[in-house]
């Protein structure tokens, strides 16, 4: 029988640890590179972990759900990248949803590189979610209900990993230190604000980059891809990495 997805963590655990080696030392700036590295492990090794997961793992099945409700529709079509993956979105089983849920960052693009911005006046969303939306509807995930009930909890966790481990929810929502610190300042009444504005654009991470997907999907869908799966989620922890210390954008080839 198939163990739940956040029992399978012990055994993902070491890819959270893992980037320490492969980023290489110039990639850490001595002030932030021991401090995200100390929370990376108790966060690791903590409980903390276990509500990622499933939202992770909710909102892949949220997709798939979604694009498969919009197979041969002719009037919504899924988003870009869900559309070139359909088939392999579909015919991903449960247990390789699971795989990827595991991921030690936040699966969601919550728009947190751009954080600071929209921290300090929630509802300016109001304004330039309308812009964002046309600039962005080939890439949309989400319908906006769905988009913003996961945004919610994506906040409300993030929330609380930015006043517990505060470094680490840099590297697993893919921000700066000021962004984490506003979010921790931040209402619960400004969270909940900010879920039903930004959620209606709420999209997977990386939608650009269909390859990625192509290759994550690829790995988890087969019983002896662990090991490639890990190589191309430790690509998303070095890219998150460099965005939390305000290093160059890494590639995700």
């Amino acid at each position: 029988m198939n163990k739940p997805a956040h029992r399978q963590i012990e055994q993902q655990l070491p890819l959270l640890e893992s980037y320490r080696f492969d980023t290489g030392a110039e990639d850490w700036p001595a002030e932030h590179g021991g401090g995200v590295r100390e929370q990376g492990s108790v966060y690791s090794a903590s409980r903390l972990r276990e509500p990622l997961v499933e939202l992770n793992l909710e909102c892949l099945q949220q997709l798939v759900a979604q694009v498969r409700s919009r197979q041969g529709g002719a009037d919504a079509r899924p988003a870009a990248f869900a559309d070139l993956l359909r088939d392999a979105w579909v015919g991903l089983s449960p247990r390789g949803l699971e795989r990827i849920a595991v991921a030690p960052f936040a699966l969601l693009d919550g728009e947190f590189a751009d954080a600071e911005r929209w921290l300090a006046e929630p509802t300016a969303g109001v304004r330039d979610a309308g812009p964002e939306r046309e600039r962005s509807r080939s890439v949309l995930c989400f319908e906006p209900a769905v988009g913003s009930a996961l945004l919610r909890r994506l906040l409300i966790y993030g929330w609380y990993l930015a006043r517990t481990r505060p470094r680490t929810a840099r590297l697993v929502l893919g921000t700066g230190a000021n962004a984490v610190a506003m979010l921790a300042d931040s209402s619960l009444t400004a969270l909940e604000t900010l879920a039903d504005v930004r959620g209606r654009s709420l999209q997977l991470r990386w939608p650009d980059h269909p390859d990625y997907w192509l290759r994550l999907l690829a790995a988890a869908s087969h019983d002896d891809g662990a090991n490639r799966l890990q190589e191309l989620l430790l690509v998303g922890v070095r890219r998150l990495v460099g965005q939390s210390v305000g290093l160059a954008t890494r590639s995700l080839r």
